[in-house]
């Protein structure tokens, strides 16, 4: 179950890749035949897995299922009563209203293709003018399905792909802690507090994003997020793989899945593929130093080159795309009202900086941090 599940994140990565290319390059009917053909490349070593399969009627196995089960139905509790219509109505709950019609017209744009003279995806806002700036990848494979099979956007979108996200996500926690651990205790508790655990906000009577982070209960409602969420839980998986001793060709094809979900991931999320480069350029400094190996810094490179083709022709070129503004959630955090508010806080801070009593403002810089940290693990901090 294990090679299924983690294979089928890869396939879902690379084959919204291909898409994308096949839309880029004009010829989207291509789709189709090379979907089938490598259904039927995998279809073999697949049925060869599937049949070493053997579960066992033990009480691992049933705790793992309950688990799943109730983490998938608590996530598609929050999303799938949206998008359905009751006496002549469509309904949507909470944000779903706005960013739910946002990302089915996105698939609806996807679904069209490039505009045929200027060659690039439409806003669906602004008719004529050009999609930039946003990261649209989790919206490709949704708009593929639907364009060659009678399924709805509303279905693809509010019940069928929140599913699957809920699935992998779940299953990169539970994969990657086991690979990690080797302990199965460690891993239903990832699984545990990956489906379950929240912020503290029911703390203080606020929403789960009091400070700031959207937790993976509701993440389902924004796309980008989620995907980017399991992504990075698998691309963590197999970098681990990969530094395991191994045959040379398997060690090869570990190294272009890596490639594909790090270079890929920039167009799911930009800010969580800043974050892996981040840490891949350091972690292959240290091989470097440690191991005389340029492993990591050449997988960075090539990810680096696949990211850079398909984030720049998407951007408008404006500076202010990426914006660092460190402590930026934090500062807001404190003193948006539909945050914490808490306005005193902020006076004091601006108060200590005129007085350059720097340890009282290091002090409420700390705190702020403390609450934001351990405000948005919640309970999740036992993890610790």
């Amino acid at each position: 179950m294990e090679k299924i599940l983690m294979g089928a994140i890869v396939s879902f990565s690379t084959f919204t890749l291909i898409s994308y290319l096949l839309i880029v390059l004009n010829i989207p009917i291509l789709i189709v035949p090379i979907f089938f053909l490598a259904t039927l490349a995998i279809a073999k070593p697949l049925n060869k897995t599937v049949r070493q399969i053997k579960i066992r009627s033990s009480f691992q196995t049933i705790l793992v299922l309950i688990v799943f089960t109730l983490g998938i139905a608590g996530q598609m509790a929050v999303i799938s009563p949206s998008g359905v219509f009751k006496n002549g109505d469509l309904l949507f709950w909470s944000a779903h209203g706005h960013d739910g019609t946002w990302h089915i017209a996105l698939m609806e744009e996807i679904k069209r293709g490039l505009t045929a003279q200027a060659g690039f995806l439409q806003n669906p806002i602004f008719a004529g003018e050009r999609l930039t700036n946003y990261h649209f990848f989790s919206d490709i494979l949704p708009a593929v399905v639907g364009k060659y099979l009678p399924i709805s956007d509303l279905n693809l979108y509010f019940r069928i792909f929140p599913f699957f996200y809920s699935l992998f996500l779940g299953a990169a926690a539970y994969f990657l802690t086991k690979k990690l651990t080797n302990s199965f205790s460690a891993s239903i508790w990832a699984t545990i507090f990956t489906y379950f655990a929240g912020s503290f906000g029911f703390v203080i009577g606020k929403g789960e994003s009091i400070f700031w982070a959207t937790q993976p209960q509701s993440a389902s409602g924004n796309p980008p997020q989620i995907v980017s969420d399991f992504l990075i839980l698998a691309i963590i998986y197999f970098l681990i793989l990969l530094q395991q001793p191994k045959n040379k060709v398997k060690g090869q094809v570990i190294f272009a899945i890596c490639a594909v979900l790090i270079g890929t991931l920039v167009a799911f999320k930009v800010y969580a593929a800043i974050v892996v480069f981040g840490g891949l350029i350091i972690t292959g400094i240290w091989q470097v130093v440690k191991d005389k190996k340029f492993q990591l810094l050449t997988l960075a490179g090539l990810s680096g080159i696949l990211a850079a083709v398909l984030y720049l022709p998407n951007t408008s070129g404006g500076a202010s795309f990426l914006i660092f503004q460190p402590w930026w959630y934090i500062r807001t955090m404190i003193v948006e009202p539909s945050r914490l508010n808490l306005l005193d806080w902020e006076l004091r801070r601006q108060t200590y900086i005129y007085e350059h009593n720097w340890k009282r403002v290091i002090w409420l810089e700390g705190m702020g941090f403390l609450i934001f940290f351990f405000g948005n693990l919640g309970m999740r901090f036992l993890g610790l």
